[in-house]
């Protein structure tokens, strides 16, 4: 079935489609996508103001949706609220007289190992994204029963059920899954009622507000529009034989015989960042440039050409580098940008900084190829032999030049060194042109962890935070 062709059997006039989250990214593409063929928009979602920094509110998004060719209804809901969810659960129906879709789009993310995942962020993204979507859905299906199509649409991967997309992030995981786990079950259980409940999952990167602010490349993301275009056909599809599926953005756009997806790129012929959770698809190769995703960098920049004298007389630089020898200091010493680039961080830390960041950043450059085993090891070990480790890298590298050095933005007024610090919360594996081409501001560690020529160990939310270190140096 081709809907665009065949419009008139797939108008969506007169229809309610409830969509949680649908303020910006994604779930707006969505709605604006369905708007376009006379559908009813419920907006429900917590952005009942202005974000600081991300665009959008429900308000707003309702606006668009009029624009477009839809009728809209605005809902403040935060999905964790089983009062908040059945307000608006029956406000939509009172306005609109009853619920055709329901598009589980809300979610929360954190990419975080057991240790760095606090209970708090736990507890977040299972209330928002299992059970929000189990609650709503709950709350809906009694409106679901009385629809001609009826539909549960949730965005959420396939239920691959391999270590390598639990070990890195279990909770997010675990989280991530329990709603396509409402898919699996709810589908079976919804049939008698012909309602269909499907999962949607995009095959690469979709460019959203929040990949901005993240600092990722448009060029390795597509549209939100190659979702919104999939979500439109799983939903004018019958409810009754079309339940039940895990299915990508363009598995649904082949199905229906497109073949070209470069009108969704923002750069024709570009190479695509591939989502999580996919087969075939490691964590470890996420950003290889294998994948094909090569992001442009510069590795020459005289931004931050510090004058050496100023650079001797730092408080914050651990060693004083006008009184050691080469082997002492462990980097090259003639290696005027690099030691410039040690004290200009040393000079933007102070105890602000230390307390808004609260992190240790480990780097270790991996040009010293014969040490990546020792390096493997050392990052993978348990704390508790982590100082036994440190003394033997102190001593062994004394010898060869120490490829490691950290950033204490945690304690007192923070500080930069050479060597390993036992209190690390983040490790960087890194070359060091890369090093230099993020401090001297012409690359963003973002863009360089894409590239894979920055490689993260720890916790990502800190990790995240390496950024604003940078940032800081050209506030000055």
């Amino acid at each position: 079935m081709n809907c665009e062709k065949f419009n008139i059997f797939c108008s969506f006039s007169g229809k309610t489609v409830f969509i949680s989250g649908a303020s910006r990214g994604i779930g707006k593409a969505i709605a604006l996508k369905l708007a376009e063929y006379g559908a009813n928009i419920v907006v429900a979602a917590k952005t009942a103001t202005k974000h600081p920094k991300l665009p959008g509110t429900i308000y707003t998004a309702v606006e668009e949706i009029k624009k477009a060719g839809g009728d809209g209804l605005a809902c403040v809901m935060d999905i964790r609220s089983e009062t908040d969810v059945e307000n608006a659960v029956k406000k939509a129906v009172d306005h609109f007289g009853g619920i055709d879709v329901l598009i589980n789009n809300a979610s929360a993310i954190s990419i975080t190992g057991t240790l760095e995942t606090s209970m708090k962020k736990f507890d977040l993204m299972h209330s928002i994204n299992t059970r929000g979507t189990f609650m709503l859905s709950q709350k809906c299906i009694p409106y679901l029963k009385h629809s001609a199509n009826p539909h549960i649409l949730n965005l959420s991967p396939p239920l691959l059920m391999e270590s390598k997309f639990f070990s890195h992030h279990v909770a997010y995981t675990m989280a991530k899954y329990g709603m396509s786990m409402c898919v699996l079950g709810m589908s079976e259980e919804l049939k008698p009622y012909g309602i269909g409940v499907n999962a949607l999952w995009p095959q690469t990167a979709i460019w959203t507000a929040a990949m901005e602010s993240l600092g990722a490349a448009k060029d390795i993301c597509r549209k939100p529009s190659i979702v919104a275009d999939a979500a439109y056909l799983i939903l004018s599809r019958s409810g009754k034989r079309f339940t039940g599926n895990f299915v990508t953005d363009e598995e649904v756009l082949k199905q229906e015989g497109v073949e070209n997806f470069e009108k969704y790129s923002y750069n024709s012929g570009s190479k695509l960042l591939p989502d999580f959770f996919l087969p075939g698809v490691e964590f470890d190769d996420f950003f290889s440039p294998e994948s094909g995703i090569r992001i442009p960098s510069s590795n020459s920049s005289e931004k931050l050409d510090h004058n050496v004298e100023h650079a001797q007389n730092s408080e914050k630089f651990a060693i004083d580098a006008g009184d050691v020898s080469d082997n002492d200091y462990g980097f090259d010493i003639k290696d005027e940008k690099m030691k410039s680039v040690f004290i200009s961080v040393g000079d933007v830390l102070d105890e602000r900084l230390v307390n808004r960041l609260n992190a240790v950043f480990q780097f270790k450059f991996r040009d010293d190829l014969i040490l990546d085993l020792f390096a493997k090891t050392f990052f993978e070990a348990k704390v508790r032999i982590r100082l036994f480790y440190a003394a033997i890298y102190s001593n062994f590298f004394l010898e060869v030049e120490t490829p490691f050095f950290f950033i204490d933005a945690k304690n007192g007024s923070g500080r930069i060194a050479p060597g390993i610090s036992d209190e690390m919360d983040v490790a960087f594996e890194i070359d060091r042109p890369t090093f230099l081409s993020i401090f001297h501001g012409k690359l963003s560690p973002v863009k360089a962890f894409f590239n894979r020529d920055l490689r993260v160990r720890g916790d990502m939310a800190k990790a995240l935070l390496l950024k604003d270190v940078v940032k800081k140096l050209y506030k000055r």
